[in-house]
């Protein structure tokens, strides 16, 4: 994103900053601990399985979305709002890392 500073025509740079949470095993991980926006869900590879992301700080409720067949190197971007949080379901021991800001 580049934006025009009031002071010049200069353009000026901004950095979106992101945090992460990551996981390497089978289970639930609380990837967003509140509301914010879910960036990304990264698959670094392990045993792939099914991975089940919901709109809560539990792996509970109305799955926001299932990815049934991850693949190893693939990163899934969302850059969606969550009103509770997000956490992540993994089938397998796969190796993810999600990205979001609050």
């Amino acid at each position: 994103m580049t934006m025009t500073s009031r002071m010049g025509s200069e353009p000026q740079s901004m950095m979106e900053m992101w945090s992460y949470a990551a996981r390497a095993a089978s289970g639930s991980v609380c990837a967003m601990p509140g509301p914010g926006v879910l960036g990304s869900v990264i698959v670094g590879g392990g045993t792939l399985g099914a991975l089940t992301i919901y709109d809560n700080t539990a792996a509970s409720g109305t799955a926001f979305l299932t990815i049934t067949g991850p693949s190893a190197g693939h990163t899934y971007f969302f850059n969606t709002i969550m009103d509770r949080g997000a956490s992540v379901q993994a089938a397998a021991a796969t190796n993810i890392v999600v990205t979001y800001r609050m």
